[in-house]
């Protein structure tokens, strides 16, 4: 297998428009794409950058994420997209792990990196000289790299049991393997058009729609940011056909006050990652007369995993629907079983698209994986008809928003503060983000403005999805008949107080 499909695709889609950016003005055909990595690839060479190497970008949506990951293909470097809403301690942990060799940076998060990586191995994406390196076309060859298909095209990094960030490597053949996972999955034509308005440095950005499209010769609309109204009108002014959003993004377009049902019409599949839509995005969805479907992925498995059709939805509401054919899936009992219809076990996945396991962490790695099959920590049942659902997370992650927030990191910097004597955080319901961060706490003193000030305090330690957005003082922590921290209960308690207030921060 040839991983530099890029290349390919521009030998037979040369003058195709690859990749549009309105902010920017500017588009790019397939030519002028593999171009572009062919130059960049040169100066990585120049500045030192050589096989196995890593290569981190710090950036928002942008054609640097096919540069530089292209660019690496063809010479077997690493990219490592780092997400930016990271305050700087998190970051530093991932830099500390990985090792990058050249950080790549959008200007405006340049204060972040300042302290943590030298200048000398600093390279600004918005900078004109970036634009020089990547338009100033090389005419020598590039050396022949021999890169093996299965070693690692990009390392992501997520949220891990023991709250230290852990690196998934994804291989040149598993990106392949998932792309052509959604290219036969979702039927892409060379004509379709998706927006890319999520983070690409998540798994179901890049890989969801932007890498299938581009191995499959369709056009990208990038959008730096997202932003409601903007979103709304590349939609109808470029006719979106495939459009992936998280469900707070879904949400938040549709509660817009320059919404109008028309700029969607051009659109034929709507995807919803990271977490299943909410009730009410389904049902003003189905009033438009479209339907959202859910899918399931993880950062380890990729987001092309399962299919369900939109007239399939009505009969199976809240399915993840059909493994996809290149898909293994299996539903497991502790013993690694499978277990009936209709009962619920672990969802085990198997493929050529799964992760190769977590950068220099053999231990993880291991406790990941049961033979060829990744161990997903979810809960899972399938109906008499074959389709799959999503039962409840193993683990206890927090999905916000698309984001994973593990309750043990915000329990740890909760109890670094004076006034906390004990935390526990947990998810409850949002109708926006699906799920809101919240912590019932135990005070050790009375004090009156202690939301206020604890809201400061997370907000200068985390990412501001990870601070809680309600506080439920407890003088005891519910418990269940063995002894245990109820976390069910709490979770009630927060999403009906709430309810009952209106308000967020309690």
């Amino acid at each position: 297998m040839d991983v530099d499909f890029l290349k390919t695709r521009a030998r037979f889609s040369s003058q195709q428009v690859a990749i549009r950016d309105p902010l920017k003005g500017k588009e790019w055909t397939y030519e002028d794409l593999n171009q572009r990595a062919v130059n960049l690839a040169h100066y990585l060479l120049a500045y030192g950058i050589s096989k196995g190497d890593r290569v981190a970008l710090f950036c928002p949506n942008d054609i640097a994420y096919f540069d530089l990951l292209f660019a690496c293909t063809k010479i077997g470097a690493v990219l490592v997209p780092i997400n930016w809403r990271l305050k700087p301690i998190e970051i530093k942990k991932i830099l500390e792990d990985c090792h990058p060799k050249i950080v790549f940076f959008a200007s405006n998060h340049k204060d972040r990196l300042e302290k943590l990586v030298p200048d000398s191995q600093m390279v600004d994406v918005d900078d004109m000289e970036y634009d020089l390196i990547c338009e100033t076309k090389i005419e020598k060859e590039l050396p022949f790299v021999k890169v093996d298909k299965y070693s690692p095209a990009f390392i992501m990094y997520t949220s891990g049991s023991t709250g230290m960030p852990k690196g998934v490597m994804i291989s040149h053949n598993g990106m392949i393997q998932n792309a052509m996972n959604g290219i036969v999955n979702w039927n892409f034509k060379m004509s379709d058009r998706t927006l890319v308005s999520a983070p690409m440095f998540h798994i179901a950005a890049l890989c969801g729609f932007a890498i299938p499209f581009i191995l499959n010769g369709s056009q990208l609309i990038i959008e730096r940011y997202f932003n409601p109204r903007e979103a709304i009108e590349l939609i109808s002014d470029y006719k979106i056909t495939h459009l992936f959003m998280v469900p707070t993004m879904y949400y938040t377009l549709l509660t817009h006050e320059s919404f109008y049902p028309q700029a969607l019409e051009s659109v034929k599949v709507f995807i919803s990652g990271g977490a299943p839509a909410s009730d009410f995005v389904q049902k003003a969805f189905k009033k438009m007369g479209h339907t959202i479907i859910n899918s399931y992925g993880l950062t380890e498995v990729g987001p092309n995993n399962f299919r369900i059709l939109p007239e399939e939805v009505a009969d199976h509401p809240k399915s993840i629907g059909k493994p996809i054919m290149f898909v293994r899936a299996r539903i497991v009992d502790k013993e690694f079983q499978d277990v009936k219809r209709g009962d619920i076990g672990e969802l085990i996945l198997s493929g050529e698209h799964v992760c190769l396991g977590y950068w220099e962490n053999s231990a993880e790695t291991q406790k990941a994986f049961h033979g060829n099959y990744f161990c997903t920590g979810d809960l899972a049942r399938q109906d008499q008809e074959g389709f799959y659902y999503i039962v409840n997370r193993k683990k206890e992650l927090i999905i916000t928003g698309g984001e994973n927030v593990l309750p043990s990191e915000v329990e740890a910097v909760l109890n670094r503060h004076p006034l906390i004597k004990d935390s526990i955080v947990v998810g409850f319901d949002n109708a926006e983000f699906g799920e809101s961060v919240g912590a019932a706490i135990q005070l050790e003193a009375d004090f009156a403005d202690y939301s206020k000030e604890l809201n400061r305090y997370c907000l200068e330690h985390l990412a501001g999805y990870k601070a809680p957005k309600a506080y439920l003082v407890l003088e005891d922590f519910p418990r269940n008949a063995i002894g245990k921290i109820d976390k069910g209960q709490i979770q009630k308690w927060l999403t009906d107080y709430v309810k009952r207030h209106g308000q967020d921060i309690i």
